[in-house]
């Protein structure tokens, strides 16, 4: 067995980097993972990554998973643990664009990311609705992060194990 404990932003990075190299490792994997969240994109890589080697890496959320790191959490297939007190969060997506003084987008990347909001809210809320209870969907139409704490963590993953 080996273990690897991951404490960054997901997202195009050394440590995102390392954790990919490291499912390269043969035999049983564990990782261990207490992050912010970061890029969606690379969540949906990591995810993919990790449901493709399900059947020898355990999944562990330490302290919290945040945004991107819920959904790499939550929709993992494989075995998954979690850490007393340990915490997730999810919201909608944020984006950085530059506006200029019209108040439009001032790049192409921005019209884009504008133009394909719809999808992201979508796709965002397809997440909140499969794990939310109605007192905290509601709070995320607001707009609000929703926070779950450690048995509500339990009883999202009901099948995961307690350390």
């Amino acid at each position: 067995m080996k273990y690897y404990i991951f404490e960054s932003h997901i997202g195009h990075n050394e440590e995102t980097q390392k954790l990919f190299e490291f499912l390269g490792n043969e035999g049983d994997l564990t990782i261990g993972i207490n992050s912010s969240g970061g890029s969606g994109s690379v969540a949906q890589l990591l995810l993919k990554a990790l449901n493709q080697n399900k059947d020898r890496v355990t999944l562990c959320c330490l302290a919290g998973v945040y945004s991107s790191a819920f959904y790499v959490f939550a929709e993992y297939e494989g075995q998954k643990t979690l850490t007393v007190n340990t915490k997730g969060m999810w919201h909608h997506g944020i984006w950085d664009i530059s506006i200029d003084d019209r108040n439009q987008p001032a790049c192409h990347e921005g019209v884009a990311i504008k133009k394909d909001l719809k999808f992201s809210k979508e796709f965002m809320e397809k997440i909140a609705r499969k794990y939310m209870n109605e007192k905290e969907l509601k709070k995320f139409k607001k707009g609000e992060d929703v926070f779950f704490g450690y048995e509500r963590m339990r009883e999202l993953f009901p099948n995961a194990e307690i350390l």
